[in-house]
C-alpha cells in the first residue's frame, strides 16, 4: 500500500484549531437550530435554482407592496432571506473544511490499520514458529477478531 500522506499536526496547532473551532460554535449558537428527522422530511428545500427565484420575490414584493398577502410578514422574509444567504455561504466553507478533515482522517486510519495488520500477520507467522513473545502478543490482538471466523489479510505492498 502506498503511503498516501505522512503528517504530524504539531500540539498548538492542534490546540488552537479545536479552541477556533468551539469558538465558532459558541459564536454561532444562538443563531442556530436543531430540526427533527420528521422537520428535516417536512420542510421545503431551497437549493442553488431556488436562491434567484427568492431574491427576484422579494424584489418585487418591496416594489409591488400592494401584491402582498396581508399574512405574509415581509421582515421577517427579508430576515430569512438574508440568513439563508449569509448561512449557505458558512455551509460551503465548513462542508469543504469537513470533507478534507474526513478524506485526511479516513487515509490516516486507512494506512495506519493497513500497518496494523501487516504487523499482526507477522506476529502470527512468528508464533506458529515459537518465536518468543509472539504468541502472547497474538493472543492479545487476535481478540480484535474474536467473532469472526479469520483476520483480514494484510494487503501485500
Amino acid at each position: 500500500m502506498e503511503n498516501k500522506i505522512s503528517i504530524v499536526i504539531p500540539e498548538p496547532v492542534q490546540k488552537l484549531a479545536l479552541v477556533k473551532i468551539n469558538e465558532i460554535k459558541i459564536l454561532l449558537a444562538p443563531y442556530l437550530i436543531a430540526l427533527t428527522p420528521q422537520q428535516r422530511q417536512e420542510s421545503l428545500k431551497m437549493g442553488d435554482r431556488s436562491q434567484p427565484f427568492v431574491e427576484k420575490s422579494l424584489d418585487f414584493a418591496q416594489r409591488a407592496p400592494k401584491l402582498l398577502p396581508s399574512f405574509v410578514n415581509l421582515e421577517e422574509w427579508k430576515k430569512d432571506a438574508v440568513g439563508r444567504k449569509t448561512l449557505a455561504e458558512m455551509h460551503h466553507l465548513l462542508k469543504e473544511l469537513t470533507s478534507n478533515v474526513g478524506d485526511t482522517n479516513m487515509q490516516c486510519g486507512s494506512e495506519a490499520y493497513n500497518q496494523a495488520l501487516l504487523f499482526y500477520n507477522s506476529v502470527k507467522l512468528a508464533a506458529k514458529n515459537n518465536v518468543p513473545d509472539a504468541k502472547v502478543i497474538e493472543e492479545e490482538l487476535s481478540k480484535r477478531f474474536a467473532n469472526k471466523t479469520t483476520a483480514p489479510a494484510a494487503p501485500t505492498t
